[in-house]
């Protein structure tokens, strides 16, 4: 499992976390394939069994990822993410307030051309990897809503989800640890036995930005593949 700090990230002063704003599908993604191929490359991973994984921004990342480069990922699971750049201004908590949509103009732009060229609803026909989407039927921070229209962009690219989970009492994070061993882990074993990848960590709550790389341990070198404990 690789875990990526990616520009944008906590912990590494103001400069690094501010280097990922209007870098959502760019610099941000550009860090996460570059990982990724470093993986490859210095012998830790296969190439044809990886997947991506991430909650939050990191799912997100998950759909998007794969879209910026297609054939490196070989499925995608978007956890509780957003994935209609328009959809963050109107919809959630976070544009409630003036802090919220400051946030979202630092962030993500304001263009209308930039935010469609961000957005995996609308290049759900680049996907062209199997998808679980998951998300909290009670979720104010990313809506349900997100994870519907990402659905339904990939049925109408004729992609479908292996399966669409929208969990009814969960929020931006499953809490409830019949629901983590649920629905959601049983359809990532059917990821898992598909590709061979490691198993589904188990999640008692919370959902952080994260970006995880699963792949199998090839033990071609010995150490640390590196990341962080964002997720």
């Amino acid at each position: 499992m690789l875990q990526v700090n990616f520009r944008g990230s906590g912990g590494y002063g103001d400069a690094f976390r501010n280097a990922g704003h209007r870098q959502w599908a760019q610099g941000i993604q550009n860090d996460i394939l570059d990982a990724t191929h470093w993986a490859i490359n210095q012998g830790y991973a296969d190439k044809e069994r990886i997947c991506i994984y991430g909650g939050s921004f990191g799912g997100y990342s998950s759909l998007m990822a794969p879209i910026r480069e297609p054939g490196l990922f070989k499925c995608a699971v978007g956890y509780v993410g957003v994935y209609d750049m328009d959809m963050m201004f109107v919809k959630g908590d976070i544009p409630r307030r003036s802090s919220g949509q400051r946030y979202l103009r630092r962030t993500l732009g304001t263009d209308k051309a930039e935010l469609r060229a961000t957005s995996p609803t609308l290049q759900a026909d680049k996907v062209g990897i199997p998808v679980l989407l998951v998300a909290g039927a009670r979720d104010e921070r990313a809506v349900p809503e997100q994870t519907e229209a990402m659905r339904d962009a990939l049925v109408k690219a004729g992609n479908p989800p292996v399966d669409t989970i929208i969990q009814s009492g969960e929020m931006h994070g499953f809490y409830k640890e019949e629901n983590n061993l649920g629905a959601v882990y049983e359809d990532a074993g059917v990821l898992r036995a598909q590709y061979r990848w490691p198993g589904h960590r188990r999640r008692t709550g919370g959902c952080g930005r994260g970006v995880n790389i699963a792949f199998p341990a090839r033990h071609a070198r010995a150490g640390n593949s590196g990341g962080d404990d964002s997720d």
